[in-house]
């Protein structure tokens, strides 16, 4: 079993590719699949079923700025309009 301390300050794990685990009619399998796409079209190699810490990602927003709308779901209303360079909006449609 594999135990994870979410509650650090340093080194806190994300749950990627969560669409994996829940059916396709899931109200945010949608928004979950894009943002695996996203991740995918910055370099993250992810099919591991592993990625970068938070703290990481974090760091990697200064080059990718939509990077904080994943890491803070409540900053995604309106995230289309603030990067419209990103081919597909945050719930996974075509802009």
């Amino acid at each position: 079993m594999d135990v994870f301390d979410h509650r650090s300050q340093v080194r806190q794990e994300l749950l990627f590719f969560k669409e994996r685990y829940v059916r396709p009619d899931h109200p945010d399998w949608k928004t979950w699949a894009a943002q695996s796409r996203s991740l995918q079209e910055i370099g993250l190699n992810l099919e591991a079923g592993f990625g970068p810490y938070k703290q990481e990602l974090l760091q990697l927003s200064a080059q990718h700025p939509w990077l904080r709308y994943l890491l803070d779901p409540a900053m995604s209303a309106g995230a289309e309009e603030e990067h419209p360079e990103k081919e597909t909006d945050f719930a996974g449609k075509k802009s």
